[in-house]
């Protein structure tokens, strides 16, 4: 996968983890450290943690849930960033 794709989910999973810290593991990612351009076992953690978190909010639109940036999880992502940045927090129901 791209680098730069992969920096920009990390982006956007550290702003998604800021407006949802109960439901981001690990609880503090978005550190420096986390922004790598690269699928460490941070990142995979934080996709899983998005996935499980929006299969909570949207079960009708089931991801994966074992951490891989497929394309439904990648659109996903995009769609949480694009909503909370329209409508602001939380995510609407």
């Amino acid at each position: 996968m791209d680098p730069g794709a992969i920096l920009q989910v990390q982006l956007m999973l550290a702003r998604w983890g800021r407006r949802y810290p109960n439901a981001v593991n690990p609880s503090d990612f978005g550190n420096t450290y986390d922004f790598t351009s690269t699928m460490t076992p941070r990142t995979v953690q934080a996709i899983q943690s998005f996935q499980l978190w929006w299969n909570r909010e949207r079960p009708l639109r089931p991801l994966r849930m074992d951490g891989a940036l497929d394309n439904d999880t990648m659109a996903a992502i995009k769609e949480a960033e694009q909503v909370a940045a329209t409508y602001g927090q939380p995510y609407p129901m």
